[in-house]
């Protein structure tokens, strides 16, 4: 089991889809989001941790990281543990809309 930065470069659906584009333009970059991924890249899906507009704020997901759509950093295992850490003080706080700004 790893610890990952999980760079989104796909191309999401819905409203995400020109907010993406935007941070995308802003931000000079091809990442539009990111997560703290644990677990084995190889064998299905992984504990994302980040803060999502679409899902409310901040929050914990199981999902499968598609390789065309996302590139996965290693992190040192310590960063799995305080991502989890902050995820305990933080959860279900909302979404920093205007941080993005």
């Amino acid at each position: 089991m790893g610890v990952y930065l999980a760079s989104y470069r796909g191309a999401a659906r819905g409203i995400s889809r020109p907010l993406g584009a935007v941070v995308r333009w802003v931000t000079q970059s091809p990442w539009s989001h990111c997560e703290i991924a644990i677990g084995d890249p190889l064998g299905g899906p992984m504990l994302c941790i980040s803060a999502s507009g679409m899902d409310g704020g901040v929050r914990s997901k199981v999902m499968r990281l598609e390789p065309s759509r996302w590139l996965l950093t290693p992190l040192p295992e310590i960063a799995g543990a305080r991502a989890l850490a902050l995820l305990s003080e933080e959860h279900g706080a909302g979404y920093d809309w205007t941080g993005i700004l």
